[in-house]
């Protein structure tokens, strides 16, 4: 391959010379150095059978046997494991209630836990997704940058007149409860009843209601 061909497969690549993501790249899977380690390992799994392990660890353990040291090391390590420290005597009352410290949350945590679902569902999203929301953004950039004097001037207009119509809604008064008063000069507050009693105003009686989930409405506007 000549340099000339090097260069336009290269150009053609979403990847840069050092194998990282280029610009213009579509998103990728996660860290690709990773996943091609993951890879490796993979295919080197896949070569190896249990039978082969067996002979492996047979073979060791006749090591073992004959005296070889750091044949029984290594399969002392992977059956038994290296050994613990000895546990502390005056730590044994303190490490039993660090169990229970460690333990007590699982029944809050639990029904988050199970709603989250799999991680590979997420990921799938988040790769699906991304991409498209990328484009998106990039075409609302595309967009703002060609636009004409004319058309700026009309976006302009349609955020100014909405903007202006918002803030000439009345809305209610969040710490109070009550609608702000209205053009023609009326309250916007429910009439008194006909047995004195102010009544109260319908909107305010519903927000502290709860919620089907339990808070607060007034909480949710804070």
């Amino acid at each position: 391959m000549n340099t000339e061909q090097a260069n336009s497969a290269q150009a053609n690549s979403t990847r840069d010379e050092k194998g990282r993501f280029s610009f213009g790249n579509k998103g990728g899977p996660g860290n690709p150095f990773a996943r091609k380690v993951a890879a490796l390992r993979q295919a080197l799994l896949e070569s190896i059978s249990p039978e082969d392990i067996q002979n492996v660890a047979a073979r060791l353990l006749d090591l073992a046997k004959d005296g070889n040291v750091q044949a029984a090391k290594l399969l002392l390590a992977y059956t038994i494991g290296k050994p613990q420290p000895a546990p502390e005597p005056d730590r044994l009352d303190a490490d039993e209630w660090q169990v229970y410290q460690e333990t007590a949350p699982m029944k809050k945590e639990s029904p988050a836990l199970i709603s989250g679902g799999d991680p590979e569902f997420h990921l799938h999203m988040v790769r699906t997704t991304r991409p498209i929301i990328s484009e998106l953004m990039r075409q609302q950039v595309v967009q703002l940058v060609n636009e004409t004097p004319e058309q700026r001037q009309e976006r302009e207009a349609a955020e100014s007149a909405e903007c202006e119509q918002m803030l000439n809604t009345p809305t209610e008064d969040v710490l109070t409860g009550e609608e702000a008063p209205s053009p023609n000069g009326a309250n916007g507050t429910a009439p008194p009843s006909p047995n004195g009693k102010k009544r109260p105003s319908p909107k305010r009686d519903d927000r502290r209601k709860p919620t089907p989930n339990g808070e607060n409405r007034f909480a949710a506007c804070l």
